[in-house]
């Protein structure tokens, strides 16, 4: 599953990320790497973009994004 799949207020850990190798790279950097726990807080009205909860930090990510980081 991917994190754009994630119900809000559901934990979850990323076993991967995929895409454009920009794209990863910036991901990872920001802690999206294998192992790290992760929870979807809020979500926009119309569901895009979603907040994620990333340790002590607070993410705002776009679904097209959060499409690229595979969780379980």
């Amino acid at each position: 599953m991917n994190l754009s799949e994630l119900k809000m207020n559901k934990r979850a850990m990323v076993v991967d990320v995929v895409g454009e190798r920009s794209i990863k790279c910036r991901m990872m950097e920001f802690g999206f790497v294998f192992g790290a726990e992760l929870e979807v807080v809020k979500a926009a009205p119309l569901g895009d973009p979603i907040q994620v909860k990333l340790g002590e930090n607070d993410f705002i990510i776009r679904k097209d994004d959060a499409k690229n980081i595979i969780v379980e």
